[in-house]
């Protein structure tokens, strides 16, 4: 007997419906769609299938039990999903929260549902969870926790939901230090295994450091510490300034637009942007290339861009939402000085004075005193005074004065930890103020089987 023809009608309808709006999202996507607008109809689309099945489901059942049912279930979108940023092929994360002990009836009817939505094509990642349990594992485990930060109501009982919502607001106010603390360190190994560098030439556009992970980060810890994480809200509320409110949607697009191209034309995720892909995609784009620069290394070249903003504030929220410890917080007043021109030394990092930031402000000379600085005292530099010269960095001259380069000339002369110094200059957009061929050095790529990193990234490595 053919598949379909033992398919409930349900099954059948909503399997219908789901391929012809993948059809027509992926011609949408053809014609240009932003990455975000795909994304969030394809959401809109499977909550719609979602919908139809779990109302059949009921419908089959006696009257008494589908109103006990309706009253003690609800269907939970978590994860991408969730965010409506669900790609094209990846898997749907769905839990099935309800009140109460998880009897036949319960169990039945989320054997069903899953194997209905297994039916109709969609990749799967399902849960059935009490509120309770829901709170417990995301509690206990940082994949869980960041899951359902961005959980919405998608059909059923609002009553169940909620008190999943108030509860889970609750755990999270009261342990949103140790959670943030949980979310990096989650993130930090997923990196390592990924690529803990922007510039790695065959990177994963979700979990390489600045991909599109790094984005969810960012939405997981501002949740942590305002409660809310999407962009939009975040920039109404002036948490994120213009610039990286812009910076980060024109991001999102257009990793989002990359991964859904990668998703149609495999026809199953795929999220690595191998070299034959990267060539594809270059064309897929219209990318033209100029001289001296294929199109697949413009491409990719704007790839870096974007996922190196994305990192920059992927790290310096990072380091802003982890409190210092006790001792620091204690000692740190007392063990630190400031110097005379206006830095102050603590037990782990230097930061600027507003007297200090008033120089920072127009002159590339201050940005090397305090990175050779950082070097002296053997400390980082904290993250506001690093995010400001960061932002500063392009309305510094572009000629280079005599003393400027006398200065660059004597820090290069002193070979101890330059590298680091050297890359921290490079991040910070400085270093090709001073040395304005390594403009051209940044994010450059050289389409070939002998480099594993970028023209700047292999320099900075080498020393």
């Amino acid at each position: 007997m053919p598949v379909a023809a033992r398919l409930r009608p349900s099954v059948l309808a909503a399997r219908e419906q789901l391929a012809d709006g993948r059809a027509q999202l992926r011609e949408q996507h053809q014609r240009g769609m932003d990455g975000v607008k795909v994304c969030a109809r394809l959401t809109s689309l499977i909550d719609s299938a979602m919908t139809r099945l779990y109302d059949a489901a009921l419908d089959d059942l006696p009257g008494r039990d589908a109103s006990e049912l309706r009253q003690r279930v609800a269907l939970i979108a978590h994860g991408g999903y969730g965010r409506r940023h669900q790609a094209p092929y990846s898997d749907v994360d769905m839990m099935v929260l309800y009140e109460g002990r998880v009897d036949s009836l319960v169990a039945d009817f989320a054997r069903r549902l899953t194997q209905d939505i297994f039916d109709v094509g969609v990749q799967l990642g399902q849960s059935v969870r009490t509120p309770a349990q829901a709170v417990q594992m995301a509690r206990e485990e940082a994949q869980v926790g960041t899951s359902l930060v961005e959980s919405r109501l998608l059909v059923g009982s609002s009553v169940v939901n909620q008190k999943f919502v108030d509860s889970f607001k609750a755990m999270i106010q009261k342990r949103k230090n140790v959670l943030a603390r949980d979310f990096i360190a989650e993130r930090r190994t997923e990196r390592l295994q990924y690529g803990e560098t922007v510039y790695l030439l065959e990177p994963n556009v979700k979990r390489s450091r600045g991909g599109l992970r790094d984005l969810h980060l960012l939405r997981w810890l501002w949740f942590l510490r305002c409660g809310v994480a999407d962009f939009d809200w975040l920039f109404d509320m002036g948490v994120l300034s213009k610039f990286d409110h812009r910076r980060l949607l024109s991001s999102q697009n257009f990793l989002l637009r990359v991964r859904n191209e990668m998703h149609f034309h495999a026809g199953e995720a795929c999220d690595q942007l191998s070299r034959a892909e990267q060539v594809r995609l270059a064309e897929y784009l219209q990318y033209r290339g100029r001289e001296g620069l294929l199109p697949v290394e413009q491409f990719m070249r704007d790839y870096f861009h974007h996922t190196k903003h994305v990192w920059h504030l992927a790290h310096r929220l990072s380091e802003i939402v982890q409190p210092p410890s006790r001792v620091t917080r204690v000692f740190g007043p007392v063990l630190g000085y400031t110097t005379k021109d206006g830095y102050h030394i603590g037990r782990r990092e230097i930061s600027a004075t507003t007297a200090a930031l008033a120089r920072l402000e127009h002159h590339v000379d201050e940005t090397l005193r305090l990175v050779d600085l950082a070097r002296t005292e053997g400390k980082r530099i904290a993250q506001d005074t690093w995010y400001f010269v960061y932002r500063t960095a392009p309305q510094y001259p572009a000629e280079v004065s005599a003393n400027t380069a006398e200065k660059f000339l004597k820090i290069l002369s002193n070979p101890e930890r330059l590298g680091e110094l050297l890359r921290r200059l490079h991040e910070m957009g400085v270093l090709e103020k001073i040395v304005p061929e390594f403009a051209h050095a940044r994010a450059e790529l050289q389409f070939n089987q002998d480099h594993k990193f970028t023209v700047d990234e292999h320099s900075i490595r080498a020393l």
